[in-house]
């Protein structure tokens, strides 16, 4: 598992997220958890799975 925590701004973590599944399986959607964050799981096209988050929920 290859982790992108808090590595870009949400926008662009989101657009990954996106760009990721495409052609793969999201495992666990990106959304935001109760403490506040947002994270969110997927298997790209290769197999490879892919957590991705970022502090402040849905923040810019």
């Amino acid at each position: 598992m290859l982790s992108l925590l808090g590595t870009a701004s949400p926008s662009t973590l989101r657009d990954w997220f996106s760009k990721l599944s495409d052609g793969g399986r999201v495992v666990d959607d990106l959304q935001v958890r109760p403490w506040g964050d947002s994270d969110g799981q997927v298997i790209d096209r290769y197999g490879v799975h892919w957590l991705i988050g970022f502090e402040g929920g849905d923040s810019n």
